[in-house]
């Protein structure tokens, strides 16, 4: 699914979606192979509650198929309001019902939109009107649609950097439902490094004074490999908004109001960030793991750590990077672990 998480309904059942069984399309068997499906499955991982199987023309399983359109290029999102929304390589968007998605039969969707080949996620905001929306991704726009019925309701510029495979993540702020602010980064496609660029869309403005980028910054790079598609997911968060690219942090910040509230662009990167760790990397051997914690007490040669989960270490620091150690710092080490230890 890209890296869209598997989602969860309030009574803890598991709904994903799968690629292909075979190039051939012949090797589908409906009820046991369940390819190019969405399926929801029993919190204990043995029962398939419900699925869905897209039915008929060019969108139909077979075709799917041998056409290598995998359903899973794209994530499965639950809204608040009891409907899964689901979409792919084939760039139809499904809506579906909870606890009941449909099957394999003509018409066994509750609404259907074409948004472009989606190796991306749907989000979701409460619009200004108490209107659910859908934010979808794919192609090179992002799209808002009114749920459940799916009408359009606008289009953003196409995001310039291009788009790699078709579609991008999506990520919304509000102050509750107003002054939504919907963020995005595109796979960059166009040179070696090539260009991260961080983009924000105002749905509202898009109605009443037509679509137009918000803002759209540089944030990064990341090298251009074939069929490694970046899946850059900005964070908002106290105020800023956060890009991870390749070996680089960017951090940015709005003056005025806060990021729900974004009225102006008015933005600027407030911190550029390359991480030693990363910018540099240790190639570590089998048997050596990369542990992080926090230095709970000074030795004479040693220190003690407690990792993040709860376990303590007690550490030679003879070949230590750092001279100078206090309790409570942060720290990086390479551990060396038995055959009877796998993991920390």
């Amino acid at each position: 699914m890209s890296g869209y998480g598997i989602a969860e309904d309030a009574c803890a059942n598991l709904y994903f979606a799968t690629g292909n069984s075979g190039p051939s399309g012949t090797t589908y068997n409906l009820g046991t192979n369940l390819s190019e499906s969405v399926i929801e499955l029993s919190p204990d991982l043995t029962t398939v509650q419900s699925f869905f199987i897209p039915w008929g023309g060019e969108e139909d399983v077979t075709y799917m198929e041998q056409n290598d359109l995998d359903m899973s290029s794209g994530g499965v999102l639950l809204l608040p309001d009891g409907y899964v929304v689901a979409a792919g390589k084939v760039g139809a968007m499904y809506l579906l019902g909870q606890g009941n998605l449909g099957g394999y039969a003509n018409g066994n969707y509750l609404a259907k939109a074409t948004i472009g080949s989606c190796f991306c996620g749907q989000s979701y905001f409460q619009g200004w009107d108490g209107i659910g929306r859908v934010v979808s991704s794919g192609g090179d726009n992002i799209e808002v649609w009114q749920e459940p019925s799916f009408a359009q309701e606008s289009v953003s510029p196409s995001l310039t950097a291009g788009v790699e495979g078709g579609g991008f993540f999506t990520v919304i702020s509000s102050n509750g439902i107003q002054n939504a602010i919907i963020w995005a980064v595109a796979r960059p496609i166009d040179s070696d490094p090539a260009e991260v660029t961080l983009y924000a869309y105002d749905p509202l403005a898009a109605v009443t004074s037509g679509p137009s980028w918000l803002l759209s910054l540089p944030a990064g790079t990341w090298p251009n490999i074939p069929n490694a598609y970046p899946n850059i997911v900005p964070v908002v968060a106290n105020g800023f908004v956060y890009v991870a690219s390749y070996q680089q942090l960017a951090i940015f910040g709005l003056s005025g109001v806060g990021m729900g509230g974004a009225t102006t662009s008015a933005a600027q990167p407030t911190a550029q960030i390359t991480h030693p760790i990363f910018r540099d990397p240790i190639r570590l051997a089998p048997n050596e793991r990369d542990v992080f914690g926090t230095i709970s007490a000074l030795n004479d040669e040693s220190i003690t750590v407690a990792t993040r989960n709860a376990t303590t270490l007690d550490v030679d620091t003879t070949g230590a990077v750092s001279n100078v150690l206090t309790v409570g710092e942060s720290v990086r080490m390479i551990v060396t672990l038995p055959r009877c230890c796998p993991h920390l």
